[in-house]
């Protein structure tokens, strides 16, 4: 019984083996083309493979931005770039009915022996990914925080340091130039 179990079991092992792997030659369809009939998508054929663009437009919605800025040295030109940015950034989540959140923390670590809590950054107040407070007094800025001069102003009040700005000064000061830009 048990010699007739498995010739049967190898029997069933051949048999799939024959029909699992005889040889068969997959072609595309010669008629297929991926990019018909896609309506308003954007279809290029390039090299045989088909690239779509597809952009989709969202209404509402939530959405939670956190904004890591470096402040250290050097990155008020940064800081300041994105700053200019932040007026047309929240433009474009107000036109879609976004209920959004938008919060900063800073690249300050921990409070060590190599890295202590200066005044600067109000004695640590800054570190551990702590958000920082708006000048609103909030630490988010929402879809409901005032109006968009108010949101611009006190987004760029709070991403552009103070600290940045006179490490800056002081390397520019007493060492020379910073690669800025």
């Amino acid at each position: 019984m048990k010699n007739i179990r498995i010739q049967y079991i190898l029997v069933q092992i051949v048999i799939l083996g024959l029909v699992a792997c005889s040889p068969k030659q997959f072609s595309k369809d010669p008629e297929y083309h991926a990019c018909q009939n896609l309506g308003s998508a954007a279809c290029v054929n390039a090299n045989g493979l088909d690239i779509f663009t597809v952009q989709q437009t969202v209404q509402g919605g939530k959405l939670d931005v956190v904004i890591i800025n470096d402040n250290s040295g050097s990155m008020s030109y940064d800081q300041t770039k994105i700053a200019e940015k932040f007026a047309s950034f929240v433009q474009q989540l107000d036109s879609h009915s976004i209920d959004y959140r938008i919060g900063i923390i800073t690249t300050d670590s921990s409070v060590s022996f190599n890295n202590p809590a200066r005044a600067i950054n109000k004695n640590g107040a800054l570190q551990d990914g702590r958000l920082i407070q708006f000048p609103n007094g909030e630490y988010f800025l929402t879809s409901a925080s005032g109006d968009l001069s108010q949101k611009n102003t006190w987004f760029q009040a709070t991403l552009k340091r103070t600290e940045t700005q006179q490490c800056e000064n002081f390397v520019l000061a007493n060492i020379g130039s910073i690669g800025t830009g």
